[in-house]
């Protein structure tokens, strides 16, 4: 072992043990207890030199932290005593409406309620956020103060899908469905000048997708291109997610991946700089579409430390960058980390690519290497071996034919990306040009859609509670010795550097 690998290694436990800490701050719990154990420990820890101790005192420190942000995060929301009450209410959007089937949704930011504060509201104010359920005639977006009555709810605990835990990462804790009265009162003060000007870029974008491309093509090149969230139909959107395919139809770190295995690729004869200038340039473009929303730069950042990883050969390096990541973004967002099934499914498979691929390339060495076919598998089998106990235990259900589904399908999504960001350059007001150039994305959306719904006929397999528990078991175990063992460390990541 290297000196170099063990501080290495020292400094990846010290950010595991601050990352468990917010994790584990879900409740107040003796909280001035543990901030003052936190400071013995970290006194104790520089006079005595003691590793065990620091170890321990960002244990601490860290819970400190995740028990204050759960609870006064939520401090000023004066909404919950409005429950089961009509009020009239101002408020500004301040994310991307999610469009669905039967109705539409955004966050609002609510800053004044009854209507004494309604005639004079103050935009700095905040009493809360709540989840706005409107009708799709209705047109409002980012950024836009509105007026609005309704009835203030809490939201309902599903049998299978805890809600309520849901929206809290959202700083939400109330619903508003089909409130009465919408009125746009401004149309931009209320949001961000650059996303909102990147929202209406993104808009005129979309609808030229809309133009060139037919349903529901489009609606999966806007989800995989810019982050549209725009509900498929039910049909569709069950074969996606009993062929294991659900996740290419959002923003994820895995989609992410792809995009900078296919920009590294086309660009690697150029040399790193040009390289990393036309990755850079991708991502940041990416990044400005979907309107930096929290989701969407997570897996950025995470499909960013995949890339590095597999094409720089420097697998070591990313698993403290990953860690060191995970780890800013749980002190920016706690509720991420506690509460998004999300980060997770986005964490697990990043931190299962990164640990695994050196795996896969030695376990699937009987396999080409052209056209990086070895790296592809390596990375589609670690991925989702590695989501598979957070599906079992969240849903009850994994897709197994997802192994044979993301094979065929995961080729084809930087030939989609690129084929759709074409399409979208197309102005809807020249449609004979549009049709010519969407063709290929049409083709690429459509065998997509073929594979969908071919895989999608095999039933996702039920995994018990108990599987799923074992399976994560296993996972951990692997994660834990491929970030902390001598062995893994000589044995693949030395071996997969050499190699690059």
């Amino acid at each position: 072992m290297t000196i170099f690998h063990y501080h290495s290694q020292k400094l990846r436990a010290l950010l595991l043990a601050l990352f468990l800490g917010i994790f584990g701050g879900t409740e107040p719990w003796y909280i001035q207890y543990l901030l003052l154990g936190s400071i013995v420990c970290f006194t104790v820890a520089f006079l005595l030199k003691n590793y065990w101790f620091l170890l321990i005192a960002l244990f601490c420190l860290g819970n400190t932290y995740g028990q204050y942000r759960s609870y006064f995060d939520l401090r000023n929301d004066q909404l919950p005593q409005y429950y089961y009450q009509t009020v009239s209410m101002v408020g500004v959007i301040d994310n991307f409406p999610d469009i669905r089937e039967k109705n539409n949704r955004v966050f609002v930011r609510i800053v004044a309620i009854d209507k004494k504060q309604v005639n004079h509201f103050s935009l700095n104010k905040n009493l809360g956020r709540v989840l706005l359920i409107y009708d799709r005639s209705v047109t409002i977006d980012y950024g836009n103060i509105i007026e609005f009555t309704g009835k203030v709810q809490a939201p309902r605990k599903f049998e299978d899908f805890d809600y309520p835990k849901y929206l809290k990462r959202f700083e939400i804790q109330s619903i508003v469905k089909n409130p009465e009265n919408i009125k746009i009162v401004d149309y931009q003060n209320g949001g961000n000048f650059f996303v909102f000007q990147a929202k209406r870029f993104r808009n005129i974008l979309s609808h030229n997708l809309e133009t060139h491309l037919p349903p529901p093509h489009n609606q999966i090149a806007m989800g995989i291109l810019l982050g549209v969230k725009k509900e498929l139909p039910k049909l569709v959107s069950v074969d996606f997610k009993n062929s294991g395919l659900q996740h290419i139809l959002v923003v994820s770190g895995f989609n992410v991946t792809i995009l900078i295995i296919f920009v590294t690729l086309l660009l690697k004869r150029f040399g790193r700089i040009i390289v990393f200038i036309g990755g850079s340039f991708s991502l940041l473009f990416f990044l400005v579409m979907v309107g930096f929303d929290p989701p969407v730069l997570r897996a950025t950042i995470f499909g960013i430390i995949v890339g590095w990883a597999i094409f720089s050969g420097r697998f070591s390096d990313s698993r403290n960058l990953l860690f060191l990541t995970a780890v800013v973004l749980a002190i920016y967002s706690p509720p991420m980390i506690q509460q998004d099934i999300g980060f997770f499914l986005s964490f697990f498979a990043t931190l299962g690519i990164i640990l695994g691929v050196p795996v896969g390339l030695w376990f699937f060495d009987f396999i080409t290497h052209k056209f990086e076919l070895r790296t592809i598998i390596s990375v589609i089998v670690t991925a989702q071996v590695s989501v598979f106990p957070i599906l079992g235990l969240t849903f009850g259900t994994f897709p197994v034919i997802g192994f044979f589904a993301n094979l065929f399908v995961e080729p084809l999504i930087p030939l989609a990306m690129f084929f759709s960001f074409c399409t979208l350059l197309i102005p809807s007001s020249f449609p004979t040009i549009g049709a010519m150039v969407s063709l290929p994305a049409y083709i690429c959306l459509n065998t997509i859609l073929f594979f969908a719904h071919f895989f999608g006929a095999f039933e996702p397999l039920k995994i018990s509670q108990n599987a799923a528990r074992i399976g994560l078991i296993f996972v951990l175990i692997f994660f834990v010795w491929g970030s902390f063992s001598t062995i893994y460390q000589q044995k693949f990541l030395e071996v997969s550097k050499k190699k690059s």
